[in-house]
């Protein structure tokens, strides 16, 4: 990962060519991808065997996977569809100098539910495992567990919105330095 935007940082440095910054992307992508399937080769060979090969999977199990898997992949189409096309559109119908205050505004918000998603979706894998393990004598603990995440996340993201109301403009004015890349208040 540091590789690849060290890469496309110097690229677009030197050579301002946004298809060599998208190639670039995509060719250490593609290796990180190679890299990774060479490791469980050699890690894991007893995978590749042929009478782990032969094991089939239950029809029922098939088709929910199937099933989830046709969920997460529109889950992360409409979450790419809808917020990376949003600085280019306004750019395009208001105005370039408005798309940059958004790109402003979308970098400090981004970055903040970046570190929020981290440090819920690490404990959301946890309380899946649990959900997941669990017999059914302790059934309600499990929903205790569960119904207290949902609140730590809803306090979370209730406590980073009310701060993100009140200081993004100042956030704004301390990251970019000049008044002029922030929105003018009311």
């Amino acid at each position: 990962m540091i590789v690849q935007t060290v890469l496309q940082v110097a690229c677009l440095v030197w050579w301002p060519n946004y298809l060599a910054f998208l190639t670039i992307q995509l060719v250490c992508t593609l290796g990180g991808n190679l890299a990774v399937s060479w490791q469980i080769r050699h890690r894991y060979p007893y995978l590749r065997q042929k009478e782990n090969r032969s094991v089939a999977v239950a029809p029922a199990t098939l088709v929910k996977l199937k099933h989830n898997l046709k969920g997460l992949v529109s889950s992360k189409l409409s979450v790419i569809i809808t917020t990376s096309k949003d600085g280019l559109l306004i750019g395009l119908l208001v105005s370039v100098h408005a798309g940059g205050l958004f790109a402003n505004y979308t970098l400090i918000v981004s970055g903040i539910t970046l570190m929020l998603t981290q440090a819920i979706s690490s404990v959301t894998a946890s309380v899946g495992n649990l959900t997941a393990t669990t017999n059914q004598k302790n059934v309600k603990t499990v929903d205790k567990v569960l119904k207290t995440h949902y609140f730590v996340n809803f306090g979370c993201t209730t406590i980073a919105a009310a701060c993100l109301m009140g200081l993004l403009n100042h956030l704004s004015h301390c990251g970019l330095g000049l008044p002029t890349y922030c929105l003018k208040q009311r």
